[in-house]
């Protein structure tokens, strides 16, 4: 094997294991016990979009589907303001202000994102508010399955917004 070689792999080793490291890390801040504070706003990752390959280069996000995420987040415009999207590999992920109250919120998200499910994305979302100080407040999932379930009249709209509402964290 020549040195060129190895050391591509040997980058490519630390890509990996810093990419692992990443999503290790922001998996213990979902799930830690609330006493870190994120501080930062979240950035504004929706300019430019073409087609989007995420940074482990497994995932392509495709023209039609940023353009129904793009959708989602024109619905989640007309009430409230949207600081952000973008996909962390195939999960959908738009930072928004939180509207201060949390059922209108799943009402607006849920409503919005079945919607796009309709029109065929395909894609499990986590919407994430922040205050005004930039504070994440909760996030939410919101899955394929249980869209899919209210389109077809398999869940009520509030059973469906009961399951939005059971995943926020």
């Amino acid at each position: 094997m020549t040195r060129r070689g190895s050391s591509r792999r040997h980058s490519r080793r630390q890509l990996v294991a810093a990419t692992g490291l990443t999503l290790l890390g922001g998996l213990a801040g979902c799930l830690g016990d609330g006493d870190s504070v994120n501080t930062e706003e979240p950035a504004d990752d929706n300019e430019g979009h073409d087609d989007h390959v995420d940074a482990d280069d497994d995932v392509e996000i495709h023209a039609e589907t940023e353009a129904l995420a793009e959708q989602f987040v024109d619905a989640l415009e007309s009430d409230r303001e949207v600081l952000g999207w973008r996909f962390n590999g195939d999960l959908f992920v738009p930072d928004f202000r939180d509207g201060g109250d949390l059922q209108a919120d799943v009402e607006l998200l849920g409503e919005a994102y079945a919607d796009i499910v309709a029109e065929g994305f395909d894609h499990r979302a986590m919407p994430s508010a922040y205050d005004a100080d930039g504070e994440m407040t909760y996030m939410v999932f919101l899955e394929v399955e249980w869209a899919t379930e209210y389109l077809e009249g398999e869940r009520s709209t509030d059973e469906y917004h009961e399951a939005i509402l059971d995943s926020e964290h």
